[in-house]
């Protein structure tokens, strides 16, 4: 039952692995995103430039439940396009924070495309090249 459940976490990080690479790649020319939120924040997450990034901007609203996914958009980048100033780098993490008309104080982190393509590629590796030593 373990080899089971292992053999198939290994093939949901495979095809995980796949598709952040071509997020990765289609990054460069397009960015993705889509946008989420409650009554206490609007949330969004996109792919550019080969980072993945979260962005969170709490606002004050009505108090309650509420959740919603809104919707996936895609633009194409420009040539020049930067994505924001980060306040903060290291080892290629980002992070910034920045002020608009309903988020007081709105916040963003990114990482780069490969450092999740390298965590992902962890547990296939693990099983392809500890099943040989073991033979």
């Amino acid at each position: 039952m373990k080899r089971i459940l292992l053999n198939v976490l290994t093939w949901i990080s495979l095809l995980l692995l796949i598709a952040t690479a071509v997020f990765w790649v289609r990054s460069y020319w397009w960015a993705s995103g889509a946008t989420f939120g409650t009554h206490h924040s609007f949330d969004v997450i996109w792919v550019q430039q080969g980072r993945l990034a979260l962005q969170c901007q709490p606002q004050v609203t009505d108090s309650g439940l509420f959740f919603y996914f809104g919707q996936w958009a895609e633009a194409r980048l420009e040539a020049d396009e930067e994505p924001m100033t980060p306040t903060y780098q290291f080892a290629g993490f980002r992070y910034g924070h920045f002020f608009t008309s309903m988020a007081h104080d709105a916040w963003w982190v990114s990482i780069p495309c490969s450092w999740l393509v390298v965590l992902l590629a962890l547990l296939p590796a693990k099983q392809i090249f500890g099943s040989r030593s073991r033979s």
